[in-house]
């Protein structure tokens, strides 16, 4: 018989234990937001204050102070996201994780960003080196003098945190910029689809390939382009990534909004399913200047933001500037390459891969990757992913070039623009990346301005590999003053969702890969309207589900759905499915059946077209291009016409579209069940945020951010990209929601797709999540007299006097 006492004895000693565990683990996930805290390089203290989110808000004595506090802020909250982000880019995954993240590390030695940023860091002007470097001191005065609050992160996964150059502050940016473009993994699809049905019928779904002719192609030694023309090629297809970047961003004129101040909304998306979360939200305060918005981790000043005098916002431009080169070796000697009529000796570049291994004596093991690089640039069909094109192949980008990237950076200097002139100015140093700045200003001006260096390319295009002929094709850039933007338009608005912006007869060519006009169209929809737009109105443009893509399709389906019914050829569950169909608002809601029968249709359509031309692989690499191709092939969807492409003896497109719709029906029979009305988008369409030390197995949920049924589509405003082949996962999505209004001093509404603070366990990790799953706006504080009355938390970074 147990006795009661012993009970609880027992009772209290597991008690005790649980709340020792506890006070142990919380000991780990905190560190210290209150009192003063040393911090060497600062001339003068910094105060932060915290509200009840976390967000930081720094006061500076001046700029470079107010960049060395926003480091050491950086890196106290996301010293462990910094480190990844370092070890992905500089291609150190391995390290950690061992063979899973081999191909990742593989992909960025050959691209080697991080060596593109050192050398750019010798070009940089003092003024932006000060910038740089005053935020790694910040990163450094964390990493060197708190090492006892590190992340917990670091602890579990045996890494340490290691002191930081500005070099690798600029890397960033440049791994950043090779996520913008798709050119150059398009570039290759689009040369396989060449080889496999000629540049005449390629024309048909490319029509801007007119004013090419095609280029002669050689291929690998021992490799031919039959050999390669139906294998798995589903890795070229999906780098950097299978939906598309992209983001939606507008301005409204005062004249346009109920509040009588011109307006900025910006929604970027990425994938920010990885907690706490892409976007660091600070606030910077000198005796110059306030500003509030959301930073990159790893990069002074904000990307998305506002000050006194201007809010800002990007998007994606999509501007082309990656050029694939079809290369030959010299046939005497594989060592060398023919440049036109001179044989050129390889540049071989060799890279040390360190692999965690168990099976390995001290745990590692050695990956040596030898680089090959021609004038142009690294042959990238040595990447896995590439070599399915058979074709030699090598990549030419901006990012290695002097003249594109430049002596500034300019992204650094947008929040510190005291006008529009001076925010264009700074736009227009912008030479790394390629955006659109969407701003507003106090003035009541609104625009959008297009960054980045785009080459003038001598033959005008760049959509397919180029033949070298010895030539540089490279023949200057399109000027500043040139790049597509907009001033103060007489229609009130501006909008940029990744369409293309060029103006009728743009003189230069400046890109043939950009987002389907869907999600714009919608814009023009909600923002030219004879009534000005409320707050509550501007914040629901983002919140928008409509699907305009489904409107201009939909009724394919349905007719089919008439022509299988009225020949007997259909039963319950596609009548139904067509009725459902028939009455839908194409409204993307996570609740409702109709979404999840459009997209499985959809999804269905687009293969089945193009599979008895292209086969299996490269169809499957065609398809998760979807900027590549998904207008044009809607165009001819839309126009129900049989092209020559696809062969006499091709299904006609109603034919398709019949076989499209019931093989959706059947596989969402399997899935889900014979009740079409008990059907949800949401049951296939979710979102799941995770832990980076827990992304998949046991306990992933409950580190991470759980999985939620999603509203939105691709082509919506309210983004939720899916992939286009495996589950309807979201994949891309809006991982910030950003709304300014000139008009009001105090605040701007805001919501995070995570939390501020990438501690695991901490309780601003996650904490934005349940707002920005609700869809509701939150406040992030302008005024000083706001953010003093909302504070929770002080703190006071001092100087370090010298020994």
């Amino acid at each position: 018989m147990i006795r009661p006492r012993s009970v609880a004895i027992v009772t209290g000693l597991i008690c005790l234990a649980c709340l020792g565990g506890w006070i142990w683990l919380y000991s780990l996930i905190q560190f210290q937001e209150s009192g003063e805290l040393p911090v060497p390089g600062l001339t003068e203290a910094v105060e932060v204050l915290r509200d009840g989110r976390g967000i930081p808000y720094l006061f500076a004595a001046n700029t470079r102070d107010v960049y060395i506090a926003q480091g050491f802020i950086t890196a106290q909250h996301r010293l462990f996201q910094l480190e990844v982000y370092r070890r992905l880019l500089e291609g150190r995954l391995a390290e950690v994780l061992g063979e899973t993240a081999l191909g990742s590390d593989r992909r960025q030695r050959i691209l080697n960003p991080a060596g593109h940023a050192r050398a750019h860091w010798q070009r940089l002007e003092p003024a932006d080196r000060i910038a740089l470097q005053a935020y790694v001191d910040g990163v450094n005065a964390y990493v060197e003098h708190y090492g006892h609050e590190h992340h917990l992160e670091f602890r579990l996964l045996g890494m340490e945190a290691e002191p930081w150059e500005p070099e690798d502050l600029l890397a960033i940016a440049h791994f950043v910029a090779s996520t913008q473009s798709q050119s150059f993994t398009s570039a290759a699809v689009m040369q396989r689809i060449v080889d496999r049905i000629g540049i005449s019928n390629a024309r048909i779904l490319f029509p801007h390939l007119g004013a090419l002719e095609p280029e002669p192609v050689s291929t690998h030694a021992g490799a031919s382009i039959d050999a390669a023309g139906d294998g798995d090629s589903s890795e070229l297809g999906t780098q950097p990534s299978g939906p598309g970047f992209g983001s939606n961003a507008w301005a409204l004129a005062p004249s346009r909004a109920t509040g009588g101040a011109a307006v900025l909304g910006n929604d970027p998306h990425l994938d920010a399913r990885t907690l706490p979360g892409i976007w660091h939200p600070i606030g910077l305060y000198t005796p110059e200047r306030r500003a509030i918005g959301a930073a990159v981790p790893g990069l002074p000043g904000l990307l998305v933001g506002r000050n006194e005098s201007v809010a800002f916002g990007v998007t994606n431009a999509y501007g082309d500037t990656q050029d694939l080169y079809l290369e030959v070796l010299d046939p005497d000697d594989p060592t060398r390459y023919l440049d036109g009529e001179r044989s050129l000796r390889l540049v071989i570049r060799e890279e040390r891969i360190r692999v965690a291994d168990a099976a390995a004596p001290d745990g590692y093991r050695d990956e040596i990757l030898r680089v090959r690089e021609t004038r142009r640039g690294p042959i990238v069909s040595d990447l896995p992913a590439m070599a399915a094109t058979g074709h030699l192949m090598s990549l030419r980008w901006t990012a290695a070039e002097p003249e594109a990237t430049g002596s500034r950076l300019g992204f650094d200097r947008l929040w510190q623009a005291d006008s529009v002139s001076q925010l264009l100015e700074a736009a227009r140093d912008i030479g790394l990346l390629t955006l659109h700045v969407v701003y507003a200003a106090d003035t009541g001006e609104i625009g959008s301005q297009a960054t980045g260096r785009i080459p003038v390319r001598a033959r005008g295009d760049s959509s397919l590999p180029r033949r070298v002929d010895g030539a540089d094709d490279w023949v200057g850039w399109i000027p500043p003053q040139w790049m597509p933007g907009e001033r103060d338009p007489a229609v009130g608005w501006v909008a940029a969702a990744n369409h293309d912006t060029r103006p009728a007869y743009f003189p230069f060519q400046y890109s043939e890969f950009f987002a389907p006009g869907y999600r714009y169209r919608r814009l023009v929809e909600l923002l030219d309207r004879d009534v000005p737009l409320s707050p509550a109105e501007q914040w629901r443009i983002m919140l928008d589900r409509r699907n305009l893509q489904a409107e201009r399709l939909t009724p394919g389906f349905v007719a089919a759905a008439d022509r299988l019914l009225a020949t007997g050829r259909g039963g319950e569950t596609l009548g139904r499915a067509r009725g459902l169909l028939a009455a839908w608002d194409f409204e993307d809601r996570a609740d409702r059946p109709e979404s999840l029968i459009y997209q499985h249709a959809y999804r269905e359509l687009s293969r089945r077209i193009m599979v008895d031309v292209l086969g299996e692989g490269l169809t499957r690499a065609y398809l998760s291009h979807t900027y590549l191709w998904k207008e044009r092939l809607d165009d001819i969807l839309s126009a129900g016409d049989r092209t020559p492409w696809r062969g006499p003896d091709a299904p006609s497109p109603d034919a398709v579209f019949e076989s499209a719709l019931m093989a959706a029906l059947d596989t969402l029979a399997a899935e889900h069940g014979n009740d079409v009305d008990r059907w949800r988008w949401g049951d296939a369409h979710r979102i799941r945020f995770t832990s980076p030390i827990r992304p998949e197995g046991w306990g992933r949920d409950f580190l991470g951010g759980g999985e939620h049924p999603y509203d939105g589509s691709g082509e919506t405003l309210l983004r939720a990209a899916h992939g286009w082949h495996g589950s309807f996962d979201v994949q891309l999505h809006d991982s910030l929601r950003f709304r300014a209004d000139m008009g009001d001093n105090e605040a701007v509404q805001a919501s995070l797709a995570g939390g501020v603070v990438g501690r695991q366990f901490h309780r601003h990790f996650r904490d934005g999540l349940s707002a920005w799953l609700s869809g509701e706006a939150e406040t992030w504080w302008f005024s000083e007299e706001q953010v003093r009355a909302n504070a929770r938390r002080s703190a006071r970074l001092v100087p370090v006097e010298s020994p």
